[in-house]
């Protein structure tokens, strides 16, 4: 029981880009109060279970939604293998929000939105230690893990009920690195991160009062990508210096539907980034 890592963040899948810390913005980024328990199945299954209540990564919409559910997020985990030679497994996940506990007029609210997600890894080291990485979530709302993502009030045909539902917006992200061993102290490796944007399966409510129950982020971003080819330098165990440039893809929709999926859409947009870093153990 402690803060640590979200379980669906696989320590030992973490990419080891220079920037971007463990292939962020495209691998899980969340730390959070939480039980957790693990497990040996077998020589080399383990089982892993956790109940996290949030703290610093939230999921988009009202900050004490998931307090107010009173249901932690529940995710569980297999792993498979070595992480040596060949390793891999699965997480799924359920996470559960309750927006509102009233409405204006103080009637009393009893709906909860709960969204899912699994993620699956793999990792192979090969020959002199060649390493191959993959990694991949589909989910709804993965907002609490700083990816696209969020949820919002569903449109109804006739009135609106007092007590409205929910829908989630879904996302597909996954990444694939490459690594060297050594070479007279130099590493090389590649990274590939992808991100799309899958829509809702409800429509929403995208009326004057509807807009107020719309919890989203760059809601036009229809996907995004990255290819990282990097470099590092090993001076000494305690001092690396390590060069990587990320050319990064994105598109963006002029306009969507009401399931957030686009109807129109500019070009495909990129921008060039250089980064440098110096790194001393102690």
């Amino acid at each position: 029981m402690g803060q640590t890592n979200h379980l669906s963040y696989v320590a030992e899948v973490a990419s080891n880009m220079v920037g971007f810390g463990s292939g962020y913005p495209f691998n899980t980024l969340n730390r959070g109060m939480q039980i957790r328990f693990e497990t040996k199945l077998a020589e080399k299954i383990k089982f892993l279970a956790a109940a996290e209540m949030y703290s610093g990564h939230k999921s988009l919409g009202p900050a004490s939604a998931q307090a107010q559910a009173g249901i932690p997020d529940l995710h569980a985990q297999l792993k498979f293998g070595d992480a040596s030679t060949l390793f891999g497994g699965v997480t799924v996940g359920y996470k559960f929000f309750k927006p509102r506990n009233t409405d204006g007029d103080k009637n009393s609210i009893s709906t909860t939105i709960s969204a899912f997600d699994i993620s699956i890894f793999a990792k192979a080291v090969i020959g002199k230690g060649y390493s191959v990485k993959l990694w991949g979530i589909y989910g709804e709302n993965l907002s609490m893990f700083n990816m696209l993502g969020g949820y919002g009030k569903i449109a109804y045909t006739g009135p609106d009920p007092l007590d409205f539902d929910y829908t989630n917006l879904r996302t597909l992200s996954a990444w694939a690195e490459f690594e060297t061993p050594s070479y007279n102290n130099f590493n090389f490796g590649l990274f590939y991160g992808y991100q799309k944007n899958c829509g809702t399966n409800e429509k929403l409510d995208t009326s004057t009062y509807g807009l107020n129950y719309l919890y989203f982020s760059d809601q036009k971003l229809e996907w995004f990508s990255r290819v990282s080819p990097r470099i590092t330098y090993s001076l000494s165990k305690k001092l690396i210096f390590g060069l990587e440039y990320n050319l990064t893809f994105a598109k963006w929709s002029k306009s969507v539907d009401a399931n957030m999926k686009p109807l129109a859409s500019f070009d495909v947009n990129h921008n060039n980034r250089l980064e440098f870093m110096a790194k001393l153990n102690f």
